[in-house]
């Protein structure tokens, strides 16, 4: 790729990552507009719903093969233990703060770094310690203050989907050498719709604006991960992963400003110390992972 040519592509992978980052914060205000009478399982099902929709037309020439479980399992595998990552975070963001779910989802690198260890018998570097440390120590003032002052299921709602994220990237790694990216999104897409649909809750027929904000989270869930998706084509990995830490930069001014959700320092420097974890973690890690975050986002980068 020439010179000429790899600026303008480079240019649209940092515009694709800002605007990607925006609709998924966007996704997770939009969440919380919902009425309570329509639980997080009908909400994530419906975003889900939405994803399968979009590609399905990209995805038709892969259907096949994805129903082939000796060559699609890790594909599978990924997609369902991304897809109960997503409804733990949809639950978490019903519950509160936008900002307080997408830092308990953030902690997923924390998981990653103990499977990789037991599995692959990788170990972190000097710099990726000190920003594992540091996302520690932001996990433990979340703790304290969701122990003051609110249910410590969302503390373990989001501990489980950190770690159903951190197992969906190990899975992630073999997935991606099979399939394009768009028919590993639609089949995450499908799990989503299916482990949402077993959820807890009991679901209600959405009435009056529920509906249009149920069809914002759908679009702006989609929306986001087709520009992170293509944010990883044009950018380094580690600064497309690192551009989607906007998303938490965007939920905290929304939850400190706007809401007040985020009214403690426990908090608010809980929520702080993961985003700098996370960040140093993704600009220092020895071997970045090869295929982008953008089909867990989600939570997550996104699950």
């Amino acid at each position: 790729m020439s010179a000429s040519n790899a600026q303008p592509r480079e240019s649209y992978g940092y515009l694709a990552a800002i605007l990607s980052a925006i609709c998924f914060a966007f996704m997770a205000i939009f969440v919380q507009q919902i009425s309570p009478s329509i639980p997080a399982s009908q909400i994530s099902c419906f975003r889900g719903m939405f994803t399968v929709a979009g590609l399905f037309y990209f995805a038709r020439p892969h259907i096949m093969s994805l129903l082939k479980f000796k060559e699609s399992r890790a594909v599978w595998f990924r997609s369902i233990a991304g897809a109960v990552a997503v409804l733990c975070y949809f639950w978490n963001t019903t519950q509160g703060s936008a900002a307080e779910a997408k830092a308990l989802a953030n902690i997923n690198p924390l998981y990653v770094a103990i499977f990789s260890w037991l599995i692959f018998k990788e170990k972190l570097n000097l710099r990726e310690f000190v920003g594992l440390a540091t996302l520690i120590i932001g996990a433990l003032l979340l703790v304290w203050d969701i122990s003051r002052t609110k249910s410590e299921m969302i503390w373990i709602v989001g501990n489980l989907g950190a770690i159903f994220t951190g197992i969906a990237y190990l899975s992630l790694k073999r997935a991606s050498g099979k399939f394009p990216a768009h028919a590993i999104v639609f089949c995450f897409g499908l799990c989503v719709m299916i482990v949402s649909a077993l959820g807890p809750g009991l679901w209600s027929i959405p009435q009056g604006q529920d509906w249009l904000w149920l069809c914002l989270v759908g679009i702006t869930g989609l929306s986001g991960q087709i520009f992170l998706t293509q944010s990883h084509l044009y950018l380094k990995n580690a600064i497309a992963s690192s551009l989607t830490l906007l998303t938490s930069i965007l939920l905290i001014f929304y939850d400190t400003i706007l809401t007040q959700n985020l009214s403690s320092g426990y908090d608010l420097w809980g929520n702080i110390l993961i985003l700098i974890g996370m960040g140093a973690m993704t600009f220092l890690k020895n071997k970045p992972i090869s295929v982008p975050s953008a089909i867990l986002q989600s939570p997550q980068k996104g699950l």
